[in-house]
């Protein structure tokens, strides 16, 4: 079964049949008899009989693009064709490696190492004793209180890159979503002798920028993170990397019957105060940009995956997209 979903992608879920509870009733057969190149007719064992013609007018172009498979992920790449630096990629809220399949594909193809931070749906449940802190509820959260499981999966990740074949290589991070600012953060708490392993830092989608004063600070999703994170390493903070912040405009927040502008709407207000802003759906591109970067908009949508599942939505490119990949890969040499 097809759901539409958002950004104009679908969504394939399992059509909801009750086997175990029908038995035999949900046995069948269908013959079908080619009776002429146009002519087909199928007959069950219920005894429906159905004439099959072809269509007189072809599908909706959109319909047949939205049903149309991705291309297969291209062949392994030989670990000897692996020349240039290795990427490390750091997941949006509730990612999982296999969440990335698309995009660690694409970097390989191009001779990347690619290592996924390793993180498990579950670990995100760490979050929860940091709400019960009074910091969470005055909006001043650190990281050093909600973050730690995901400095700890990117210590386990730096470090076996370190120990590996790629070792002495400088690690390219590629953050999508809020795993940009949780780059950030991280990379603030380490010395400057452990920031060295680093080249560049590429966040795809995140939003930079602290909700504005006023009534939506009060509401700040991050709970006071990102604006510590702005406030302790503004912009291109390390001089000794290479920025680049990818953003879109995408979809235009508005009020009106469809699921992907309300989401937008809904999400755009509480991070820049901008219901009707422009962005990729969830972060609004005011604050996909850090000033000092280099900065790239593309034409894409903020997620085209379940976080957490690895089911993907078809018909909605993404920052990790095949064409989209192609506006900011060559940054990372």
């Amino acid at each position: 079964m097809l759901l539409r979903a958002l950004w104009r992608g679908t969504l394939s879920l399992p059509y909801p049949v009750p086997f175990d509870l029908l038995g035999d009733n949900a046995k069948g057969w269908l013959q079908t008899d080619y009776l002429s190149p146009s002519l087909r007719l199928s007959r069950g064992n219920k005894g429906s009989l159905f004439v099959l013609v072809p269509e007189s007018e072809p599908d909706d172009p959109e319909l047949e693009k939205l049903l149309t498979p991705p291309p297969p992920p291209p062949p392994p790449t030989p670990p000897e064709s692996l020349s240039r630096d290795p990427v490390l990629i750091c997941p949006a809220q509730f990612g999982t490696a296999k969440d990335y399949s698309e995009l660690v594909d694409a970097l390989r193809a191009r001779g990347h190492p690619v290592s996924v931070t390793p993180l498990a749906f579950t670990d995100w449940l760490r979050l929860v004793p940091a709400a019960l802190t009074p910091e969470y509820w005055k909006c001043e959260l650190a990281p050093e209180t909600a973050l730690p499981f995901y400095f700890e999966a990117l210590d386990r990740a730096v470090d076996e890159l370190a120990s590996g074949p790629f070792a002495g290589r400088p690690i390219h991070l590629v953050a999508h979503s809020i795993g940009g600012w949780i780059v950030r953060a991280y990379l603030g708490a380490l010395s400057a002798e452990k920031r060295a392993a680093f080249a560049s830092l590429v966040t795809l989608g995140t939003p930079h920028t602290p909700p504005p004063e006023g009534f939506l600070r009060t509401i700040d999703q991050t709970r006071g993170l990102l604006r510590y994170v702005e406030e302790r390493y503004p912009g291109a903070y390390h001089k000794e990397l290479r920025y680049l912040t990818v953003g879109s405009r995408a979809v235009r927040g508005a009020l009106k019957p469809e699921l992907g502008a309300l989401l937008a709407t809904a999400s755009y207000l509480p991070l820049c105060g901008d219901a009707f802003a422009e962005g990729d759906g969830i972060t609004p591109i005011g604050c996909a940009h850090l000033e000092g970067a280099e900065q790239r908009e593309v034409d894409a949508f903020h997620i085209a995956f379940v976080p957490g599942s690895g089911t993907r939505l078809l018909g909605t490119p993404w920052y990790g997209s095949p064409t989209v990949i192609e506006q900011w890969v060559d940054f990372l040499g």
